[in-house]
């Protein structure tokens, strides 16, 4: 199984604040990269984004990064792609490691 966490806009390919869009190059070399690590998954792949993430002090909306629309509909499981509809029951909650 391989977990690749953080598939969203503006951190796949990365923009930070003030620095303004990268080289094609630079979006390039990111796009090869996400999808060599992509294929190290022999039986399952996941690929998360957040709805929300709080960046350099704000918080904003998100959604998938653009390099996931390469990705054929038909080669994607999103059946739990939706968020939590209802509070985690006790079975569902993370268990707290100290």
């Amino acid at each position: 199984m391989v977990f690749l966490a953080g598939c969203e806009k503006d951190l796949l390919p990365l923009r930070l604040p003030g620095a303004g869009a990268g080289t094609w190059q630079q979006e390039a070399e990111e796009r090869r990269l996400l999808f060599v690590a992509m294929t190290r998954a022999r039986a399952r792949l996941f690929l998360t984004c957040a709805s929300r993430r709080a960046r350099h002090g704000t918080t904003r909306d998100t959604g998938p990064s653009p390099f996931l629309a390469a990705i054929g509909p038909g080669q994607l499981d999103r059946s739990r792609a939706a968020g939590r509809s209802r509070p985690a029951g006790p079975a569902e909650r993370q268990l707290r490691l100290l």
